[in-house]
């Protein structure tokens, strides 16, 4: 193995192992990692990370622990003198008397006289209807579902003759269970 393909998988073990033990901030895992243990680079990282977290504690102000017992009514006080009074609007008139504009020109619309439609002339219709009488009742003298299965019936029966012809062998003899024309 080459310098370089050593010194790679050991950097992304670095990085990980520095990533995860940042991530949950305790010092104390880092010296039980067996990682860093074993790794130089990484033991110097964390000490001084250590040192930089001592400096900071040392030098670091002190903070106050509670909020002075006035800082939430100066916040509500400051909050109500920032409000300023909400901005009458008029727009609602405006609109109320477009309504009522648009409800007037329907109402002239719907109400508006109307001329009367003329009177339908069924003799007109009845006419026509009376011609083709005799034919629909030609039509239906001439039974045309008993046709329609006649030609179902003819139908299946080509298609038989059809497959046997063309599927079965040769020596197989189509003989008809019953000959009806």
């Amino acid at each position: 193995m080459n310098a370089i393909s050593a010194e790679i998988p050991t950097r992304f073990a670095c990085r990980l192992t520095r990533g995860w033990i940042s991530i949950l901030g305790d010092g104390t895992r880092a010296l039980q990692n067996a990682h860093v243990a074993g790794c130089p680079d990484c033991q110097a990282f964390f000490a001084a990370a250590d040192d930089l977290e001592l400096a900071l504690r040392r030098d670091a102000v002190p903070q106050r622990a509670t909020a002075p017992a006035y800082l939430e009514q100066d916040i509500i006080s400051a909050v109500r003198r920032s409000t300023r009074p909400a901005r009458r609007r008029y727009t609602l008139p405006v609109f109320g008397l477009a309504g009522v504009a648009a409800a007037i020109a329907g109402l002239i619309v719907v109400l508006e006289p109307k001329p009367s439609p003329a009177p339908l002339d069924l003799q007109a219709f009845a006419d026509p209807i009376a011609e083709l009488k005799p034919k629909a009742q030609a039509i239906l003298q001439q039974d045309p579902l008993g046709n329609e299965a006649n030609a179902l019936v003819a139908n299946a029966r080509s298609a038989v003759r059809f497959l046997a012809r063309n599927f079965l062998p040769s020596d197989v003899e189509l003989t008809p269970a019953h000959s009806s024309g």
